[in-house]
Order: structure tokens, then C-alpha cells, then sequence
């Protein structure tokens, strides 16, 4: 009954609705702007469907085969907890991917840039919304994850996405002309942009906020009052004696360090500003936090620096 509990709670029913409307919303933009208007894309869409003109087979059923040889080489190098980030969109994805190539519906467009303009606002809003629950297509973000676990350890993640990505272009230049390939270049431009917006639109940026002040002053225990009550946050306090004499206390300066967000940094500058303190404040920022919550990352997700 806890297995139960925990998985079909209202926060996993919601991240399942997100994949399914995200997985939706790519197969419209590959089945019925993309391929309608005689375009292709990057990924290992692209590839599929440069090996369905090759092989003369249907590209859907070839990305079903690419997307089944993923997940077998991800539980192979990388285990389970792997699998499970792109387990669910493994099967929704090429399912409706290829269903939907059954329903006669053309967005055709006389301009190819429009065409591959709205692919690549669609695409991206569906790519954005699925890893946004932290889950994956499966794609070349996966098959870089395990050449990197396999046999390219020394290179940073985001040097073999690179790679993974010149690879299939090159591959698909000896199957499309450089026109189809530039407008592939154009739509991924697009779709990574719009994705990028989606995935951490309501995300935020943190800052490792240093304040020195002066011991058992007013302002030390009016601010440690704001962050506590106003912004319902934890802060770590060190003392700092910059004269080295004990007898000096007076001199001693302390040091009050707080994880804020933009906007609460904003808040506490602005009470700062009324109050007209005399501190000392320092924004670091904070390249990634792991933890708990929507607005962290997973201890278990990769942070390429």
C-alpha cells in the first residue's frame, strides 16, 4: 500500500499528464508540419528518418527499433535508475509518433521557415514540458550518457552531445540535400531556445548572499528577524575578527551566509535600502543546487560544469 501511495500520487499523475501532452505535441510537429512540408530534423528523429529513405521502411517503426536499442544500452552501462528517467517516454513517445502518422492532418505551409518556425516552437514546448518532470526522449542526450559511462569518461557530457550531433548530420547529408539540413539546423535552433524557456520557466536562479556586519548590532538582528520571518530562510553565521586582539570585540565583524533567490535578494536589497543599513552584502552565484523540491536538482541527475 505505500508502493501504491507513492507512486500514484497527485505530483506523479500530473509529471504522466506533462509526458503525455509533451509526447503529443512532438508528434504532431514531426507527423503533421515536418514531414507534410517535406522537411527533416536533427536527433535521432533525423537519423531514423534518413535510414527509413535508405532502407525504403516507414521512419516511425525505425525509431521504435532505435528507441528499444537506447533503453537495452542504458540498462546495460548505466542500470535501472537510469531507465526509469526514459522508460515512460520510450514507450508513450513512438507509440503515438506512429499512430498519429495515421490521422490525416497537413499543416502545410507555402514557406518552408514558417513551416520549420512552428515545428520548432512545437516541438520545443514538447520536448520542454517532458524534461521538465526530469524525464527523457532517449535520444542523443541518452546515447551520450552512456558513450561517456562506456568509453569516452574524460570528455565532458556536453563535448559528446556535440559530437553525437555532428555525427548524424553528416550521416544524414549523404541521404538529404544541404537545403533540408540547414532548415534541420533552423528548426533545432528553435526547438532548443523554446525548450530551454519551457523547462526552466518557472525555475530560479540562486545566489550565495555574503553579509558582514557588526556584532550584536541592530541591523544583525533586524536581518536575521527578515530572513527568518519574511523569507522563511535558514542562514549560517561566522564571526570574523580581522584584528586578531581578543580584547577588541568591538571590532569583530560577523558574517551572515543565506541561499536566496533573484527576487529575494531584490526583497532583501530593498529592505536593506529603507532601513539604510550598514552592512556589507555579496552575491555569489550558485551553479546548481542539489536537493528537494521542484526547484532543485536531483542528487542523482548529471551536472556537467
Amino acid at each position: 500500500m505505500v508502493n501504491k501511495k507513492s507512486i500514484f500520487n497527485r505530483k506523479n499523475i500530473l509529471a504522466i499528464i506533462e509526458i503525455i501532452i509533451g509526447c503529443l505535441l512532438c508528434s504532431i510537429a514531426v507527423n503533421w508540419v515536418a514531414e507534410p512540408n517535406g522537411l527533416v530534423v536533427t536527433g535521432t528523429t533525423g537519423l531514423s528518418q534518413a535510414l527509413g529513405v535508405i532502407f525504403s521502411l516507414d521512419f516511425r517503426l525505425i525509431y521504435y527499433m532505435l528507441t528499444c536499442i537506447v533503453v537495452i544500452l542504458t540498462l546495460i552501462t548505466m542500470g535501472k535508475l537510469e531507465v526509469m528517467k526514459i522508460i515512460l517516454v520510450s514507450i508513450i513517445y513512438p507509440n503515438v509518433l506512429y499512430l498519429l502518422g495515421f490521422i490525416d492532418v497537413k499543416i502545410l505551409c507555402e514557406d518552408k521557415l514558417i513551416a520549420i518556425i512552428i515545428f520548432g516552437f512545437l516541438f520545443g514546448l514538447g520536448t520542454g514540458l517532458v524534461y521538465r518532470v526530469g524525464s527523457s526522449f532517449g535520444g542523443t542526450d541518452t546515447l551520450g550518457k552512456i558513450c561517456k559511462n562506456s568509453f569516452l569518461k574524460r570528455i565532458q557530457l556536453k563535448k559528446i552531445f556535440l559530437m553525437l550531433d555532428v555525427t548524424i548530420l553528416i550521416f544524414m547529408s549523404t541521404v538529404f540535400d544541404l537545403e533540408l539540413l540547414v532548415y534541420a539546423l533552423i528548426g533545432q535552433i528553435i526547438y532548443v531556445n523554446v525548450l530551454n524557456k519551457v523547462n526552466f520557466f518557472d525555475r530560479k536562479d540562486f545566489y550565495d548572499v555574503e553579509i558582514i556586519c557588526e556584532i550584536n548590532s541592530f541591523e544583525l538582528m533586524s536581518l536575521e528577524k527578515f530572513m527568518v520571518d519574511d523569507l522563511n530562510r535558514k542562514y549560517n553565521k561566522t564571526f570574523e575578527d580581522r584584528n586578531k586582539d581578543i580584547n577588541k570585540a568591538d571590532t569583530q565583524k560577523l558574517k551572515l551566509n543565506v541561499v536566496l533567490t533573484m527576487s529575494e535578494c531584490l526583497k532583501m536589497q530593498d529592505y536593506m535600502r529603507v532601513v539604510e543599513y550598514k552592512v556589507v552584502m555579496k552575491y555569489i552565484p550558485v551553479k546548481a543546487m542539489f536537493g528537494m523540491g521542484r526547484d532543485y536538482l536531483s542528487i542523482n541527475d548529471d551536472f556537467d560544469v
